[in-house]
């Protein structure tokens, strides 16, 4: 029961990425054991994501250990990691597509780490697009994503953001004037 608490909530917290931009199992968070595979290796979920990992079962041992963890990637995912259109293809279609399996509480941390970066008051009037980067940019840091943000990135964020930028709106964490076109975040300190 403790462990599934864990599982729970933790679920909203990104799995850092590999290089490759695949996501890597991370203890910290919380796991639950879902089920055995064939081989005896685990099925095991781990903030979200399913993962496969071999465990030393050793005679002598007092205790499993999972070893080797590796994770379930969906079609989209799978695609998008071997997506070798150019030398950084790969890479940051693994950082999309990782975002793209995101609740949408997951991206207001970025969020608000992008206003406190940029002052706590976003002037508009020159666009969203130094603020859009801005969230790009905390996404990357927080799920551990070192590769390059280019457009596609910023396209994906920009669309997968929106929804937990609005709903800081209706809570009143972001307050919009409309006249003088800037975002103002009521909670920076």
């Amino acid at each position: 029961m403790m462990i599934r608490a864990a599982v729970l909530l933790s679920a909203a917290m990104a799995l850092p990425l590999s290089a490759e931009g695949i996501p890597v199992f991370d203890e910290t968070l919380g796991f639950e054991i879902s089920g055995l595979a064939l081989d005896g290796g685990l099925l095991v979920n781990n903030a979200g994501q399913g993962f496969f990992c071999d465990v030393d079962d050793s005679e002598k041992a007092t205790h499993l250990v999972l070893r080797s963890c590796i994770p379930f990637l969906g079609p989209l995912a799978a695609a998008a990691l071997n997506d070798s259109s150019s030398a950084d293809g790969p890479l940051e279609a693994g950082f999309v597509a990782g975002l793209e399996t995101l609740p949408e509480p997951a991206f207001t941390p970025a969020i608000v780490d992008a206003f406190t970066e940029m002052g706590c008051v976003i002037d508009f009037n020159g666009g969203e697009d130094a603020f859009i980067a801005e969230v790009a940019h905390q996404l990357a840091r927080s799920t551990g994503y070192t590769g390059p943000v280019t457009d596609v990135s910023f396209e994906a964020v920009k669309h997968l953001s929106e929804p937990a930028a609005d709903a800081m709106v209706e809570q009143g964490r972001i307050v919009l004037d409309r006249d003088a076109m800037t975002a103002t975040f009521t909670e920076c300190q």
